[in-house]
């Protein structure tokens, strides 16, 4: 009996690489959003102490021309904090989609991993049925060879 082939083995490494690739992609992803949340932890922490020394300078008195550079550094960071928690959820959704797309992907590497085996069960059945037949006629010509003699 032939060697067993799985039928749609070339569909099943394309959904393999397909599937590698989504992974990759969303690896990447949370590469983005990990350095993202660190500058945006980043900014958080300068702005907390910009604030700290603006009401320090504020209690002990300060110039006029420092206070505003202080207020405009701190109105500048509050606006990047912004933009920055907008592009984290942005990315979050990027990140979303990318997981659902690895899921799906990985659902259609189970589904023809699943046929695999079925096909694999169903040349295991054939090859024992071809056995026990081969089996059978060595045993009936070998009955009939001694009837005869």
């Amino acid at each position: 009996m032939k060697k067993f082939e799985f039928s749609l083995s070339k569909m099943l490494n394309f959904r393999e690489q397909l599937l590698e690739k989504e992974k990759n992609a969303l690896s990447q992803l949370f590469i983005q959003k990990n350095a993202l949340d660190h500058h945006v932890q980043s900014v958080t922490e300068q702005l907390e102490q910009v604030r700290t020394r603006l009401e320090q300078k504020t209690r002990e008195g300060v110039i006029i021309s420092e206070l505003r550079s202080l207020t405009f550094t701190l109105e500048n960071g509050k606006k990047q904090l912004k933009q920055l928690q907008k592009d984290q959820a942005l990315l979050n959704s990027s990140v979303e989609l990318q997981r659902n797309a690895v899921v799906k992907a990985s659902q259609q590497v189970s589904k023809l991993e699943n046929l695999k085996e079925k096909q694999w069960e169903e040349y295991q059945y054939t090859l024992t049925k071809a056995e026990e037949l081969l089996i059978s006629e060595h045993v009936a010509s070998t009955l009939i060879r001694q009837v005869n003699s």
